[in-house]
């Protein structure tokens, strides 16, 4: 009976400490925004990929991604996928 206790207080514990839930994503969003608007591209662009993973039709998260790429040297060839998606 106390073996099964402490593992099911070791596995209690194990989850707590490790959420497996999604990202904020709205947080994600408004902190890339933020980012974006102290042009920090290298640090807006994984919270954007965020948003995307979840929404990847969305236009303006599009634009958003084609935008940092555009902006960080050596990535402007990943920009014109999003882009064109963007306008599409």
């Amino acid at each position: 009976m106390k073996r099964a206790i402490i593992t099911f207080l070791c596995l209690l514990i194990f989850t707590l400490a490790y959420p497996q839930e999604e990202p904020d994503l709205k947080e994600a969003f408004l902190d890339g925004e933020y980012f974006m608007r102290y042009e920090e591209f290298k640090d807006a662009l994984p919270l954007y990929l965020i948003v995307f993973k979840s929404n990847p039709d969305n236009a303006n998260i599009n634009y958003r991604i084609g935008s940092c790429y555009l902006n960080i040297p050596g990535q402007k060839e990943k920009s014109i996928s999003y882009l064109e998606k963007a306008i599409s």
